[in-house]
Order: C-alpha cells, then sequence, then structure tokens
C-alpha cells in the first residue's frame, strides 16, 4: 500500500514538472517569481490548489482523516513554508526566501538562513570545561540551537545547504513542490523506531507516525489483529488469565499492559516469629510483627533485643575479651560486669587528621582539636596561627572573570579554580529590538526573543503571531478576505479583490458613458485616483487601520470611441471594420487593380478613386522572346512585334580555344550548317586523334579525322639499336632485324667479358698462392723485411681491383647500347 502511495505521488510531481516545463517554454510562468516584490493572488492561489492537490492524494492513499492530517505538525511545516513571508528566521529576524541556503534543527525544526546560523556558531560556541587551553587543548566545543537549545558538538556544524532529507546538495527551486525540498521520497527512519521509513516526498517538520498496516498480538497474547504501525497495540477485553505473583491464582483484569496487578484475594499469614497471625492480600506472603524477640540468650543473663526474625537467636554481644575506651588494653570479664577507663592517654585520631587526642582514657567522641598551627588561607595569599580545628579565610576578593567571561568573581578568599556562575542579569538589547535579555549573563550572542506579536494586515480582520521583531521589518500577513475600502470611482460597488496594503488597484469595470457618436464608453473606468496617504514608518505598530472616508469620484474624459464599424475604402478592394472615432475615407494597401490602356497591365498606384485616371502604362515590355533569344525587350510597353534583339551571344568555339561573340537576332535566324560556322575559330584542332597524335583538320565540331589521315614521321630500330629507319603514321608500324655486322659486335663483346673475366680469376689465384707461400715460410726476419713483403702483397690486389672497375664500366656500357 506504501508503495502504490509513493508511486501516485511521485507520477503527480512528475505530471507538475512535465506542465511546469511546458509553461515554462512557451513563458507562461514569466510572471512568477517567489518574492516579495512581485508576489501575486494569482501565485499564491495556485501554490494553495498544488499544496491541496497533494495533500488530498496523501490522505486517500495513507489513510486518515483530513483534519488530523491538517492539525499535524508536518502538514502545519509545509503549509507555513509553502505560504509567502511566513518563516522567519530567529536570529536575522528576516523571512527565509525560497531560492536562499538555509538550515533546519533536528529537534524543533525551527528554520533559519546557513550564514545566520554559522555565524551564531561561530560567535556564541563555548568550551565545555573551563579550562585553559594550554593544559587541555583538545576539549570539546558544543553549540545549542537558537529556539529549543538542542546541544550539538562541533563536528555537526552545518557547513553546505541540503534538503530535508539530507540527500540533495543546493537543491533547486521548483515552485511545484516544497521550497527547500529534493522532490524525492523522504525515507527518514520514522519516530518511535518501528524500521520503517517515511514515504512522503522530501518535507519539512517531523515525520507523521508510521501509516503501514501490521499484524499483531494483543497485550496479553491471545489473538492477533491488524493496526497501524503507529499506533499502540490494542486489548482484547477479554480477562488477562497470566498467572499473578502469588503463584495460586490467575489475573482476571481485562487484557492490559505492563505487568499484572498483585493478587486481590485475602487470606490469613502468620508473622515471622510466629506469634500473631492477621488477614492481608494473597500477594503478601511474609511480614514481621511489631514486638522485639524478647527469648533468653544463651548466657542466661540477657534477652534478644532483635525485631521478629526467623531462626536461633545467636549468642550474647557481651561475651569474649571486651577492651577499654581507648583500646589499649582488653580483659574478660563476665557479661554483667561493664569494662572501665585503662587511665592512659587516649591517643586516638581527632577529626583533622593530623593530631591525637590528649585526655585520658575516656567515654564518648574526643572533641575539638585545640592545637595552635599556622595555617594558608584558601586563596593561599595570607597566612596565620589558629587552632587546627579552625577554618581560617582572608578579606581578599577574587579577581578571576567568571564563565560569563565578562563580570569578575569578588568572593572573599576564593582559589579561583571553582568560582561560582554568573548570577546577574545579561541584559543586553536582544534581536527584535523590543526586549533586553532576562537570561543568566552568558558567553556569546543572546539567544532570540521568545515571545510572539500579533501582526494584522491591512484590513485588521487577519491576525498571524510572529517572533518578536518581525513588525520591525514591514511585514503584513497575506488576508484572504475582500478589500473593505469603498470605491474611490462612479461604480457603486469597487471590482472584487482581497486585502492588500497601498493604494486599491484600478477599476476594471467598463466606463459606460454616452457619447455623441452615439455609443458608450466600453474601456475601462479612467476615473482620477485619490493620492495614496504616506506610507507607515519602518517601525510603527501593525493595528487594524481606521475606516477611510469616501472620498468624491474625480471624472476625466473618456478616451476615443473603440467600437468596431464597417467602412469600404475608397477604391472599393475590401470592407473593413475601423473604430468609430476613426471613420472616414481611407485608402487600403492594396494596389488599385484596374487595366491600363495598352490592355495588358492592371494599374499598380495605390488606391484611389474610381472616377480618377490612372495614367499611361510605364511598365516594361513583357512579350515572351524568340525561342533562341534568352533576352528580353527593354522597351517600354509597346503595341506589336519586339525589334530584333543585337545583344552579343557569349559561346565557346568547337575546340574549346576562344570565346565566339555572334549576333543574337543572326544566330538565332541562321541554319544549322551556318551556326556551325560561326562558331569555328579557323584554328588548328588542338584535340589528339586514335593514334594519339595532334588531329590535322581546323577547328570543327564532332570527332575528329581517323588515323589513316596521320602525317607524323616515326623512326623503327632493330634490337640492338644500330640500324634505325624514318615511316609516316598512316603507313603502319614497321619492324628491323639484325645484321650479320650486328651479330659481330655482340661476339666481340662477349669474348672481351669472358677474357677479363678468365683474368681476374688468374690474379686471384695467384693472391691466394703468394698468401699459402708466406704462411708455409715461416721464417722469423725482421720487421722491414716483413713490411716490404706486405706492401709487395698489397700492390698486385690494388692493381687488380683497377682492372675489375674498368672491366665493370665497359660491360655496363656494352648492356646500355645493345638494350637501346
Amino acid at each position: 500500500m506504501l508503495a502504490a502511495a509513493r508511486g501516485q505521488v511521485e507520477e503527480l510531481v512528475a505530471q507538475a514538472r512535465g506542465v511546469t516545463r511546458i509553461a515554462r517554454g512557451h513563458g507562461l510562468l514569466d510572471f512568477w517569481q517567489p518574492t516579495r516584490e512581485n508576489q501575486s493572488s494569482s501565485t499564491v492561489c495556485m501554490e494553495d490548489e498544488v499544496f491541496a492537490h497533494s495533500a488530498d492524494i496523501v490522505r486517500k492513499t495513507l489513510g486518515g482523516d483530513y483534519a488530523d492530517l491538517q492539525s499535524s505538525r508536518t502538514l502545519a511545516a509545509v503549509q507555513e513554508i509553502c505560504s509567502t513571508d511566513a518563516t522567519t528566521c530567529l536570529i536575522c529576524i528576516g523571512n527565509v526566501g525560497h531560492r536562499e541556503a538555509v538550515w533546519s534543527c533536528g529537534t524543533c525544526f525551527a528554520m533559519f538562513h546557513l550564514p545566520c546560523i554559522q555565524m551564531w556558531i561561530r560567535d556564541g560556541v563555548v568550551p565545555a570545561s573551563v579550562l585553559s587551553n594550554e593544559l587541555f587543548p583538545k576539549r570539546q566545543r558544543t553549540w545549542h540551537c537558537p529556539k529549543c537549545r538542542t546541544e550539538y558538538d562541533s563536528g555537526q556544524t552545518p557547513a553546505a545547504y541540503f534538503c530535508y532529507c539530507g540527500k540533495e546538495r543546493d537543491p533547486p527551486f521548483d515552485p511545484w513542490i516544497a521550497p527547500h525540498s529534493c522532490g524525492a521520497v523522504c525515507e527518514r527512519p520514522l519516530a518511535p523506531a518501528c524500521g520503517h521509513a517515511c514515504g512522503l516526498l522530501c518535507h519539512p517538520g517531523p515525520c507523521p507516525p508510521c501509516p503501514r498496516m501490521v499484524s499483531g498480538p494483543c497485550h496479553c497474547g491471545a489473538t492477533k489483529t491488524a493496526r497501524r504501525c503507529s499506533q499502540p497495540v490494542t486489548s482484547c477485553h477479554r480477562p488477562c488469565g497470566r498467572a499473578l505473583g502469588c503463584g495460586k491464582h490467575t489475573c482476571s483484569e481485562p487484557c492490559h499492559p505492563g505487568p499484572c496487578p498483585e493478587c486481590p484475594r485475602v487470606s490469613v499469614l502468620s508473622c515471622v516469629c510466629g506469634r500473631h497471625s492477621k488477614k492481608g492480600p494473597c500477594s503478601m506472603k511474609v511480614w514481621q510483627c511489631e514486638e522485639t524477640c524478647g527469648k533468653p540468650l544463651g548466657c542466661g543473663h540477657h534477652s534478644c533485643a532483635v525485631g521478629c526474625h526467623a531462626g536461633a537467636c545467636g549468642p550474647c554481644p557481651r561475651v569474649g575479651p571486651r577492651s577499654c575506651p581507648c583500646g589499649k588494653k582488653s580483659a574478660v570479664l563476665p557479661c554483667t560486669d561493664d569494662v572501665t577507663p585503662c587511665g592512659d592517654t587516649c591517643g586516638r585520631p581527632l577529626a583533622c587528621g593530623r593530631h591525637t587526642c590528649m585526655q585520658r582514657c575516656h567515654k564518648g567522641p574526643c572533641g575539638e582539636c585545640m592545637q595552635v598551627v599556622e595555617k594558608e588561607c584558601v586563596c593561599g595569599w595570607t597566612k596565620k596561627s589558629v587552632p587546627c580545628s579552625r577554618p581560617f579565610t582572608c578579606e581578599r576578593r577574587c579577581t578571576v572573570t567568571r564563565n560569563c567571561g565578562n563580570h569578575a568573581c569578588r568572593r572573599k578568599c576564593c582559589p579561583g579554580t571553582d568560582c561560582a556562575p554568573c548570577e546577574e542579569v545579561c541584559g543586553k538589547r536582544l534581536q527584535c529590538g523590543n526586549h533586553k535579555c532576562a537570561a543568566i549573563c552568558h558567553q556569546g550572542p543572546c539567544y532570540p526573543c521568545p515571545l510572539l506579536v500579533d501582526i494584522a494586515c491591512h484590513c485588521g480582520r487577519t491576525v498571524v503571531q510572529m517572533p518578536c521583531g518581525r513588525e520591525r521589518s514591514g511585514f503584513r500577513p497575506t488576508c484572504r478576505l475582500p478589500c473593505p475600502r469603498p470605491s474611490y470611482c462612479r461604480h457603486p460597488e469597487p471590482t472584487p479583490h482581497t486585502c492588500h496594503d497601498g493604494a486599491c488597484p484600478p477599476c476594471k469595470q467598463a466606463c459606460g458613458q454616452p457619447r455623441g457618436c452615439g455609443h458608450r464608453c466600453v474601456a475601462n473606468c479612467h476615473d482620477e485616483r485619490p493620492p495614496e496617504p504616506p506610507p507607515a514608518p519602518k517601525g510603527a505598530s501593525r493595528k487594524k487601520s481606521e475606516p477611510s472616508t469616501p472620498l468624491p469620484p474625480r471624472p476625466t474624459p473618456c478616451p476615443p470611441c473603440l467600437v468596431l464599424v464597417k467602412q469600404v475604402c475608397e477604391g472599393g478592394h475590401e470592407e473593413n471594420a475601423v473604430h468609430c472615432h476613426q471613420r472616414g475615407p481611407y485608402r487600403c494597401k492594396s494596389p488599385c487593380g484596374r487595366m491600363l490602356s495598352c490592355g495588358r497591365h492592371p494599374c499598380l498606384q495605390g488606391c484611389h478613386v474610381k472616377g480618377d485616371s490612372c495614367g499611361d502604362c510605364e511598365a516594361r515590355c513583357d512579350q515572351p522572346p524568340p525561342p533562341e533569344c534568352p533576352h528580353r525587350c527593354e522597351l517600354i510597353c509597346h503595341p506589336g512585334a519586339c525589334p530584333p534583339c543585337k545583344k552579343l551571344l557569349s559561346k565557346r568555339c568547337h575546340c574549346g580555344g576562344l570565346m565566339m561573340k555572334p549576333v543574337c537576332f543572326e544566330y538565332g535566324a541562321a541554319s544549322s550548317e551556318a551556326r556551325l560556322a560561326m562558331l569555328s575559330c579557323k584554328g588548328r584542332c588542338p584535340k589528339l586523334m586514335a593514334c594519339e597524335h595532334p588531329c590535322v583538320l581546323d577547328c570543327h565540331a564532332g570527332p575528329c579525322s581517323e588515323p589513316t589521315r596521320c602525317r607524323k614521321k616515326m623512326t623503327a630500330v632493330c634490337g640492338c639499336k644500330r640500324l634505325k629507319k624514318d615511316f609516316l603514321c598512316r603507313d603502319g608500324p614497321v619492324s628491323i632485324e639484325c645484321d650479320d655486322e650486328c651479330r659481330r659486335i655482340k661476339a666481340e663483346a662477349d669474348a672481351a667479358e669472358a677474357a677479363a673475366r678468365e683474368r681476374f680469376e688468374a690474379a686471384r689465384k695467384a693472391r691466394e698462392e703468394a698468401e699459402n707461400e708466406k704462411f708455409l715460410a715461416g721464417v722469423p726476419g725482421g720487421r722491414k723485411r716483413k713490411r716490404r713483403n706486405v706492401q709487395n702483397e698489397e700492390e698486385p690486389e690494388a692493381s687488380n681491383m683497377k682492372y675489375l672497375i674498368a672491366l665493370a664500366v665497359l660491360v655496363f656500357l656494352l648492356a646500355c647500347y645493345f638494350a637501346f
């Protein structure tokens, strides 16, 4: 059931937000700004309708009577925050706006501006102990709510602006939900703790009682019933039936909470000693009589002096060893004899704890210590010789500042560590400006004024109680009753409107005065408004206003007649409705439209009287040109055919190299062959034939000539490129074969290459044999011989390298020759 309630409430909020977005997109909510300066009765009515609709859904889904919901603290808090100027910050005595950052107490749910409560905490936080910062640097600091004085520690100082349920930081303002609310489900744990969470949307004030339905036993556990979770356990009104404390009977009371009462039945009971008996409640299991036991003890000389008891009386208390009063000597005496003092010095410690009793052994207390000692006063300022048992205080007054931080202790001989709290009255002027603080002198700022004042609306019929000092801000409550002021115009009854400050709004009724044209004035009432009374001073009391004396009306001339009448323009084009005072000849914005003397064009002049001449046609000729001519006639409208067009056309020649300029009418009248001749530039055609040589014709239309007409000269070579032959492109390709001379040159080149290769191989073998002989010789010789041999070996290697390079160049040249 709670889930269904949540779904309906969230669906309502989603629909409302959708309507809000649509209205904002069309500019329908531009008139509503939730500020004191720009509020209207329609806005307040809209808020009331939205809130009443939401409250009705809560009532239908969660159950219960609407009157109960209206009287609850939750609904009262929501109504207060939704109404304009109804919430007051007790610190600054100012209005809590719908868009301002706030903080609310978790106990009394009072709302304050976030900067105000932070300043309050910063200025009024006091240490939990009066010890110094040097000795106790980690002492706890606390602060209190300005209204209910609930204690908070320094870790609970508000540092940011959160919604009521604490889920969203800096919640945006939405006119369709409660101000400072995130619009989500509250989900705060309900109180008293039942394990369920609040199902309403994020709201101010305490959460309402848990509406869930639970099934549980009655007080006696005999039956189970369905009830609201917040409702107490019900009674089945049947006999309880639980066993009583006597263990013999059962409880006959109707089903009840808590333990069962004592058994009400009466029975005969004996006392502990068994000598007496009486009738009493069944729940009283044992009782003692008021007589002393009196049984003889074991010594035979004394009797038991204990009250009524059970069991043996015990031994005689005077039997055994006993000591003298000072305790120094002991002896065993008959129980009938008393112990006498020993005659020695008492020596028992006195009450001072420093000295002993100097009297002889005696009975009773030792008395006060009279030994003279030098004592220091309580504050430690002076010393004096006085009896040990007497206290010593000096006359010096303490100068230590008390816990208020304003006044000194001023007690005589005070040690300064346990000064009494300040008992003087604070007397500072409170924030309200009307009263003084009556609390005991304290640190930090004074608590807000606890008094409430009655603030009335302008008519005095609506009175609200606000914190003292709010009347200084010029606040007046919103009154829903009709304004009682008389009409200032000629109408007997003013336009209905609610109570307000300042002058009444202008009269919206029609004037109705007759005019000379035969109509009545339909404009709004335009009588002159009387001068407004001077505004009341800012701190003036808000009592009921005195009824004002009706002033005579001050009529003013009526505005021009605005009754609509029909009127036709001078040209007879249209019939419009115009105001009566604007009636007369007029010209519409349509052109004349009548045909001119040319018979082709209408008159383009403005609307004019039908009898007037429209004049000659001055329009440009609009006859269609010939199909080949792209130009229009530039003459004024004329009869007959248009003259030949002598403008030049811009067309490319057939080859695209030049821009030809033929005369328009000559080009249009020429035949197809003549047009082709006009577009020829008479130059050589730059396009290529199929053989990829330039065309041999002059600038022409259509495709170029065939390759058989190509006169381009070409050269053919043999395979080794030694033999060459010239021919024309139209004669086709020609091939040339190598002759015997070509083959001879190629054979000589091959032989030279083979000889060079053989010489290279011979040189390589000679070098290898020289290296082998050098290795096999192995005869140690001087450095000069060895160096000379190395030099002789390097010379053939250099010569061989030069030979190989020359051979490679020759082979490359031959290969290039045969390739081309």
